[in-house]
């Protein structure tokens, strides 16, 4: 879902709350890449961009609570869900990135 922005702060962990996105499911990860990187194409390239991104978790945030579905009737398939660093803080001094959605159990080795 576009037009969403987060912020983290260098030296503490980050939680995104609220991601909307379409098929979000328990188990999902975030990828946190620069934003010169792309979320289409294989997930190995999109893991290999999260280093750049010098965020805790080798750049991937892990949900931190079951997805809840918006109930909207024109888009029952958007649900909202928080996402964490866990304890560990983020490096990075600055920057503008993208987040992409990578499926716990993908079958078509793609991210979202």
């Amino acid at each position: 879902v576009t037009n969403q922005e987060f912020s983290a702060t260098a030296g503490h962990p980050v939680v995104v709350e609220g991601f909307r996105g379409i098929g979000i499911g328990e188990g999902d990860g975030l990828a946190v890449v620069p934003l010169s990187e792309s979320c289409d194409g294989p997930i190995g390239a999109i893991l290999n961009s999260t280093s750049l991104a010098k965020f805790p978790g080798q750049g991937v945030l892990s949900t931190v609570m079951e997805p809840v579905f918006s109930g909207d009737a024109t888009n029952p398939y958007e649900s909202q869900v928080n996402f964490s660093s866990g304890s560990l803080p983020v490096l990075q001094n600055g920057g503008v990135f993208s987040l992409c959605l990578v499926p716990a159990q993908s079958g078509t080795n793609t991210a979202r």
